[in-house]
């Protein structure tokens, strides 16, 4: 599935996954919690997050770093996109969610 088409429990799933939890992530909803999110933020090299929308309409695209590697995430909200952009950092634009 491409990472940027997750959405809900799977797109907090792959974030755990990527943010290395194995177990006790139970409350752990980056996709939907600012906060959370945000934590994601704070933790890369350089980041940016743009809203291309208008009006009510949103979408927003991140972009993250890490090393040599760049994580790019769309969706139609911050915490979305910042998650996506996790996900395709760790394991690029596809994961295997079968």
């Amino acid at each position: 599935m491409k990472t940027n088409e997750l959405t809900g429990s799977r797109l907090d799933y792959w974030v755990a996954l990527a943010e290395g939890y194995t177990s006790g992530a139970a409350n752990y909803r980056p996709s939907t919690d600012w906060q959370q999110a945000g934590e994601l933020l704070e933790k890369y090299d350089s980041y940016g997050v743009t809203n291309m929308g208008t009006g009510i309409t949103h979408h927003v695209i991140t972009v993250i770093h890490s090393g040599d590697k760049t994580g790019i995430g769309e969706g139609p909200t911050a915490c979305m996109s910042i998650c996506r952009a996790v996900v395709a950092l760790v394991y690029d634009e596809e994961v295997d969610d079968g």
